[in-house]
């Protein structure tokens, strides 16, 4: 324990903010989102550790491309991965898929590579109010794996300063935040959640989206009525004035 600690100790110091990792939910209509997922390294890192640093980009890579995903390298140190989903339940799959960790004895070989050990699970939960879609999104983000915790289950150490973790959730309406305990900060339609490592981060939001298909049968009946009343001058159902 004690030389865990001060090799954490060590790290921090010398690999401040080594990585930034984001993780957001975009929610483009209600047919089309895409979970992007965005990681900065520090450049000391990759100096640091260059081969097991490529073997998970590597290993990022292949994840993605097995869930109709890419992995974009734009920079030398910064890599975006982009998988594309068209409904609730490709979503939580997807999501759970490429960040929920299985348990070890199933693990296959490619998949034990990770410079961040990430155990996220998520469910929703689709209602349709006819002119809109309510999506109750519930998320459990396992990051005991970055810290240090005694045997009474205190955190010794905080990775912290290591890792700067946040997902978040874009709506082309509105984010409405459900549990409290958790650090957020919103702008405009987006809800940023800033993790903690070294302990078991919860949300719950709801995340509305416009419902093409009854705003369109909306207007299709208000043009309906606006023509039929243009035409005969009256309501369709109601008598002719005598």
């Amino acid at each position: 324990m004690r030389a865990l600690v001060s090799l954490l100790l060590i790290l921090m110091v010398f690999l401040t903010g080594c990585v930034r990792y984001d993780v957001g939910i975009d929610f483009q209509n209600q047919h089309r989102g895409e979970i992007i997922q965005n990681i900065n390294l520090a450049p000391q890192l990759s100096r640091l550790s260059q081969k097991e640093v490529q073997e998970w980009i590597d290993s990022l890579q292949k994840r993605a491309e097995n869930l109709n995903g890419k992995l974009e390298n734009v920079s030398e140190n910064t890599f975006r991965v982009i998988i594309p989903f068209s409904n609730g339940q490709e979503l939580s799959n997807k999501f759970n898929q490429l960040y929920h960790q299985q348990p070890r004895r199933e693990k296959k070989q490619s998949d034990k590579i990770d410079l961040v050990n990430l155990d996220a699970q998520m469910s929703i939960e689709q209602t349709n109010l006819l002119l809109l879609e309510r999506n109750l999104m519930n998320f459990t983000v396992d990051l005991r794996g970055l810290g240090v915790v005694s045997q009474e289950g205190n955190i010794i150490v905080s990775s912290g300063s290591l890792l700067d973790l946040n997902l978040g959730i874009t709506s082309p309406l509105m984010v409405q935040l459900i549990q409290q305990n958790a650090q957020i900060s919103k702008k405009n339609n987006e809800l940023i959640w800033h993790l903690q490592p070294g302990q078991i981060n919860q949300l719950k939001v709801i995340c509305w989206v416009p419902s093409y298909l009854g705003i369109g049968g909306a207007l299709i009946i208000l043009l309906f009525f606006g023509g039929y009343y243009l035409r005969y001058k009256r309501i369709p159902g109601t008598a002719l004035n005598s």
